[in-house]
């Protein structure tokens, strides 16, 4: 039987029996998969940490904006950190996004901020769904 240089990381005992019949010379299983995989996020999270927090920041044209600041204090004061007054608002979400609020008497601006791995397009969706009074309009 010819060996085969190289080598193979998988979980599924089924295919680390199968190289092993065929030849390869190295077959990584079960720890050797869970310390690679560990490897490869640390890596993965040292990169990433020279990249600059990503950012965005809605306006919207409202007569209600306060009301619509204390709705959302209502909604988020239970899942994240929050403190709110009538014109202004902070909450801090335990994976390290914040949002900043502010409202006036023709205008609710919000500000969200969070590291360089974070899926703002998302959370910018999610929010205006949410806000679907405000008609907002993100720019990044």
């Amino acid at each position: 039987m010819r060996s085969l240089r190289g080598g193979i990381l998988t979980l599924n005992t089924t295919l680390q029996e199968a190289y092993l019949e065929i030849g390869v010379t190295i077959v990584a299983t079960h720890i050797d998969v869970v310390l690679f995989a560990s490897g490869m996020q640390n890596a993965a999270k040292a990169s990433l940490a020279p990249l600059p927090d990503q950012t965005a920041q809605s306006t919207a044209a409202t007569e209600n904006a306060s009301r619509y600041l204390q709705q959302i204090r209502k909604h988020w004061s239970d899942k994240a950190h929050a403190t709110f007054d009538e014109a202004h608002g902070h909450v801090a979400f335990d994976n390290g996004q914040t949002v900043e609020m502010s409202a006036d008497a023709t205008m609710l601006n919000i500000a969200v901020s969070a590291g360089p791995w974070a899926g703002l397009a998302q959370q910018n969706s999610v929010e205006i769904r949410r806000g679907r009074p405000l008609n907002a309009v993100c720019t990044p």
